[in-house]
């Protein structure tokens, strides 16, 4: 990366998200320096105050407000046109800053650790190459907090509860799939059924929801499926190309006896499902897990329903991998 012409810039935190996670390719500012920088530092304003992440600069572009808008409809600008016509508000033109690629952060950096008095810039101050190498360097030397275990297994195995406890127990994140999925779609679930419509959709909105949780700077611990009940209430297995967009590092797959879900399942939800049921359910959920981990090179660890101990384990070796 080069360091001569490297910007840091004060975003707001939503808008950094949105940068961070691709959704927004297109910074806007109303003004620009003419000579070149081909790299920004981001910072994250209050309440957020650190820095969150490095990107690359494709191109800038300087143009009318209305062009600008044309250009955030194609290429993502994350705002509103209100909100636009509202910053550029008096100017006849401006520039928008499209970005090429950008790295978050795995642990945001306290800029007070890195510069004498710090002080948030209006829009942007240039950094020195000795700045910026203290940026990497502190990059370099922090831990991965971005891991994603992925805790497989069929409705009313348990897993939700167990990765609950594991989550609080060792201060991480655990979110359900379908709860990450309603972040993004909140129709994606369809309302009184545990069927799923549009599966390879809701499965690239997961993978999105995803991106955005990792932001968070902690490991993440998501419970969800191999083989999903379709519209038509069939089981249908999650192709290894679906798993490969969610960048997960390992698997933990929950089984029990198909008898004992049923018996759960008619307690808890007061659903009748017969053994069959789960264990037409199950079968491919517990094939799929294997067919993907051995397609994409994932550890694979296979546990009993409620032994908390051997979840401990096994986040205990991915986690610390």
């Amino acid at each position: 990366m080069a360091t001569a012409r490297t910007a840091l810039l004060s975003i707001y935190p939503r808008y950094a998200t949105k940068i961070l996670s691709g959704e927004k390719r297109l910074e806007f500012r109303k003004t620009w320096p003419s000579s070149g920088i081909s790299s920004l530092v981001i910072y994250a304003t209050s309440p957020v105050q650190r820095i969150v992440g490095i990107a690359q600069i494709r191109q800038v572009h300087r143009a009318s407000p209305a062009r600008l808008w044309e250009l955030a409809k194609e290429k993502g600008g994350g705002v509103t046109r209100a909100a636009l016509r509202t910053y550029f508000k008096g100017k006849s033109e401006g520039y928008a800053i499209e970005i090429d690629y950008v790295e978050p952060l795995s642990v945001p950096i306290d800029p007070d650790l890195l510069f004498p008095s710090f002080i948030a810039p209006q829009s942007f101050n240039y950094l020195t190459g000795s700045v910026l190498a203290k940026i990497l360097d502190a990059k370099k030397r922090a831990p991965d907090c971005s891991k994603v275990i992925f805790v497989a297994g069929v409705h009313g195995v348990g897993k939700t509860s167990l990765c609950q406890a594991a989550a609080q127990a060792r201060g991480i994140i655990h979110k359900s799939a379908s709860e990450l999925i309603r972040e993004e779609r909140a129709s994606a679930i369809a309302v009184g059924t545990k069927a799923v419509r549009d599966i390879e959709g809701n499965q690239a909105l997961l993978a999105k929801a995803i991106r955005r949780a990792v932001q968070a700077g902690k490991p993440l611990l998501i419970d969800g499926h191999f083989a999903l009940l379709n519209g038509q209430g069939k089981p249908e297995a999650l192709s290894a190309s679906v798993f490969a967009e969610l960048a997960i590092d390992a698997v933990i797959l929950v089984r029990d006896r198909p008898s004992r879900i049923a018996r759960r399942l008619a307690q808890r939800d007061h659903i009748a499902t017969s053994t069959g049921e789960v264990t037409a359910l199950q079968t491919p959920e517990t094939n799929q897990a294997a067919k993907v981990c051995k397609e994409l090179g994932l550890p694979l660890r296979r546990i009993q329903a409620f032994d908390a101990s051997a979840l401990g384990d096994a986040l205990g070796v991915y986690l610390e991998a």
